[in-house]
């Protein structure tokens, strides 16, 4: 009965059976035409800007030059050093028995390349800690284990200081090597929150969080002022109906960082830069 009730009420975001009623010309005021027509005439066009918009941009800032989107494990083919394989071992088995799905989602592939030793003084920020607050969308179900990767990131590299940011107040925590902070990343000036131990910046900054464009460019935009040279920042969970977003944002990143695009399983891919010296 309940499991009835919950389908009749909680209905996906996707079903014809939701529908808004607002103003597209005052909602979306960035989309419309110029003009004096009337509503009903500009409707139409106001949504075709929007669903195509970012397509054509991107398709504009690759002109010139194309971009390749990288298979993980070529990356990880091209990527891997002599401590690759120990690393990949160790974030495995710390990412399963903290709960993390990164291995599911084979990102221990990744990170066992950008990852150079086990016994480095790592600064490292993960920004999403995992909240299972069915109310918070970014939830992770109420399976999820809020801190998984934070304190499998901890239990791997045993000189590391692992800092941690979530918007989710319930689950922010302080333990061996972790601390964590209050974000919304849909709020860049919240990121205010995360302090600079002795003015240092972060060896790898994660994205986990809220997974949609706004969050992650803000999150982007700190990353681009707090990563250490030769330092990697890392977008998970990326859908490819965003993929044109990141190829814009491959093109204009400032020269003293290189960026790719790598491309997970299913529909999943990750954007991935480096701060160049």
């Amino acid at each position: 009965m309940k499991k009835r009730l919950k389908k009749l009420f909680d209905i996906p975001w996707y079903s014809k059976k939701n529908k808004t009623t607002l103003n597209l010309l005052t909602t979306f005021s960035a989309f419309k035409p110029h003009g004096n027509q009337n509503y009903k005439t500009f409707e139409p066009l106001v949504i075709k800007n929007i669903n195509e918009i970012i397509l054509k941009l991107s398709q504009i800032s690759e002109i010139e030059n194309k971009t390749t989107i990288v298979e993980y494990l070529n990356f990880y083919e091209q990527s891997k050093h002599k401590n690759t394989f120990e690393i990949k071992e160790i974030l495995s088995k710390n990412f399963d028995l903290n709960g993390s799905d990164k291995v599911k989602n084979c990102y221990h592939f990744i990170y066992s390349c950008l990852f150079k030793n086990l016994t480095e003084n790592y600064k490292i920020l993960e920004i999403g800690l995992g909240t299972n607050n069915p109310n918070l969308v970014s939830s992770m179900g109420k399976n999820g284990t809020p801190g998984a990767s934070v304190r499998a990131f901890r239990d791997s590299f045993p000189n590391a200081k692992v800092f941690g940011a979530d918007i989710d107040i319930d689950i922010l925590f302080k333990s061996e090597r972790i601390e964590t902070y209050f974000v919304d990343q849909n709020d860049l000036n919240s990121f205010k929150n995360i302090p600079l131990l002795d003015d240092s910046k972060f060896d790898i900054i994660i994205d986990d969080g809220l997974h949609y464009q706004l969050s992650n460019l803000n999150t982007l935009l700190y990353a681009l002022e707090n990563l250490n040279i030769d330092g990697y920042f890392i977008i998970e969970d990326i859908g490819r109906w965003t993929i044109e977003t990141w190829k814009i944002v491959n093109k204009i990143l400032p020269k003293n960082f290189d960026s790719k695009i790598i491309h997970m399983i299913d529909s999943n891919y990750i954007f991935l830069v480096k701060k160049l010296k």
